[in-house]
């Protein structure tokens, strides 16, 4: 073997040896999320009755007795006997009766009936009918990423549920993000390092470098 073959043979095995490959490597690429429920408070209108009460003015008319007086000059005949003088009377005079007419004044009560208008407030019962409002908690679900990438799969599951396979130049990882979780390999992202095999805490993401074709299938971290 000659000088050249065995450098060759020595460069491949050192940059197999520290995660690069020369030839396309093969991971999985795509990307979970959880579903985002945002609960919400709304308001509800709805029509209520109620029964109120309306005043309004009435006239009645009212029978009001009242007494009245009435002054009336009666007549009335009475009769004087006048008395013949002593003198007169022993001449054969007798009395005379003389008969003449006076006025008593009568006074006479009765009872009369006036009618009075009189204003009284009455109240009639109206149904309203107003709007009002409910307050009502509602749920809003925004869906999540593809759940067939959030579990641990097997090649054969992976076809099955179309997982995509890209070709890459680096190791293959499992990167989890709060809640969310992506699969794919190594593309120069900044301040990670892909040849930390296993799960690490880079730049704000938990990494899980395997080392490998196809191997970042496992669960999440």
């Amino acid at each position: 073997m000659s000088v050249w073959s065995l450098l060759l043979l020595a460069a491949v095995a050192a940059a197999t040896k520290s995660g690069y490959y020369p030839h396309p490597l093969q991971c999985y690429q795509c990307a979970y999320s959880k579903p985002d429920i945002v609960s919400e408070e709304i308001q509800v209108p709805r029509i209520e009755y109620e029964d109120i009460q309306v005043p309004r003015v009435v006239v009645d008319d009212v029978e009001v007795p009242r007494v009245v007086y009435d002054v009336a000059q009666v007549p009335r005949v009475v009769e004087e006997v006048v008395a013949p003088s002593k003198k007169a009377y022993y001449a054969g005079y007798h009395p005379v009766v003389r008969m003449h007419l006076v006025y008593d004044t009568v006074t006479t009560s009765r009872t009369v009936v006036d009618v009075v208008q009189v204003s009284r407030t009455v109240y009639d019962t109206e149904q309203v009918s107003k709007t009002v409002y409910d307050t009502e908690v509602i749920t809003k679900t925004t869906p999540g990423g593809w759940d067939k990438c959030g579990s641990s799969f097997t090649h054969e599951e992976a076809e099955a549920n179309g997982v995509d396979v890209w070709e890459c130049h680096e190791n293959c990882y499992t990167r989890l993000e709060g809640d969310n979780l992506f699969r794919g390999c190594y593309k120069g992202e900044y301040a990670v390092d892909p040849h930390q095999l296993g799960c690490h805490q880079q730049n704000g993401a938990t990494w899980c470098f395997c080392k490998g074709a196809l191997c970042n299938n496992a669960a999440a971290p």
